[in-house]
């Protein structure tokens, strides 16, 4: 083999390398991508939207859909509220199965509420 043909080959070799680099870099980033939008939209999973009251003397209103989501408010029985999406993970929060609507208050405010404690207008 020659010194042109070693060259040649190297050089083809390189090309290769680069090419098989900036797939498994395209690759990555698509996985880094699906990874973030996945649970940034975990929520997003039954949308619907519907006018409802709160049912319960005093219901927290949460920053996440979690018990151990931040307190933004409590909402009393009877407070109108307007749900946006809903997860579809259930559980029993307080010995109610149900899940998390994520809500806007009448003052703007979105936050979490658990289902059992929501009475949907349709």
């Amino acid at each position: 083999m020659t010194t042109d043909e070693r060259w040649l080959r190297a050089k083809s070799l390189r090309k290769s390398a680069n090419v098989i680099y900036i797939i498994n870099l395209l690759i990555l980033i698509s996985i880094f991508l699906l990874k973030c939008t996945h649970s940034e939209k975990e929520l997003h999973t039954v949308k619907f939207v519907s006018n409802a009251s709160v049912i319960g003397a005093s219901v927290n209103i949460r920053e996440q859909p979690s018990l151990s989501g931040g307190i933004l408010m409590s909402a009393t029985n009877g407070s109108r509220i307007f749900v946006i999406d809903s997860s579809s993970n259930s559980g029993v929060v307080k010995g109610k199965l149900g899940f998390w609507y994520k809500v806007r208050l009448q003052n703007g405010t979105e936050g979490f509420i658990w289902s059992a404690a929501v009475k949907r207008d349709d």
